[in-house]
């Protein structure tokens, strides 16, 4: 671990230039090497801190306690809810990634901190409306969260919200699949 804090600072530059992949070497070395110790040495490179938690979370090889931290798991997912902030060429991989960590019915989710509330304002944020509907669902049928007046008001909040968008459609095409689905939520 010595060795590790003591290259750490130069290992952002070099696993650009280098062959030699140290992302491996630093997630095993979770949790005696802390990741904001990683995000402090890596502020010039943001891509290769994003790069760090990624494989830190990832839903197969990711270290299963690092899931479990609640600020790594939102940290995490601003992150991949912010892709035009971190130049990623592949949108489709945050996405499906963020689907790991939220959506109930991935095998995955299970392994990760889900607070739904959050996952729901991210999944609005991505514009993943369908799966903002599910997390919905799930408030609702959550009697700890049904109960809480803040979560409900941005459950509502969120369900105008794709009503708009479900009216506006695409390209002026009203989005009657996704439409039908929010009024059966007034309803």
């Amino acid at each position: 671990l010595s060795a590790i804090l003591e290259l750490l600072p130069s290992i952002s530059a070099q696993s650009i230039s280098s062959n030699f992949d140290f992302m491996p070497l630093l997630v095993s070395s979770y949790p005696d090497l802390q990741p904001w110790c990683v995000r402090e040495c890596s502020k010039n490179e943001p891509q290769f801190y994003f790069k760090y938690l990624s494989s830190l979370m990832h839903h197969e090889d990711g270290n299963d306690s690092a899931k479990r931290e609640k600020t790594l798991v939102k940290e995490w997912c601003l992150m991949l809810s912010s892709p035009e902030k971190l130049d990623l060429n592949n949108v489709n991989s945050s996405v499906e990634a963020f689907f790991h960590v939220a959506s109930k019915s991935d095998e995955s989710s299970n392994f990760y901190h889900r607070d739904i509330s959050f996952l729901m304002d991210i999944s609005m944020r991505m514009s993943q409306f369908g799966l903002a509907l599910d997390l919905a669902n799930e408030i609702l049928s959550d009697s700890n969260i049904r109960t809480d007046k803040q979560s409900m008001l941005t459950v509502v909040r969120h369900l105008r919200t794709i009503a708009d968008v479900a009216i506006r459609g695409n390209n002026g095409v009203l989005n009657t699949a996704l439409l039908s689905q929010v009024i059966a939520f007034f309803n």
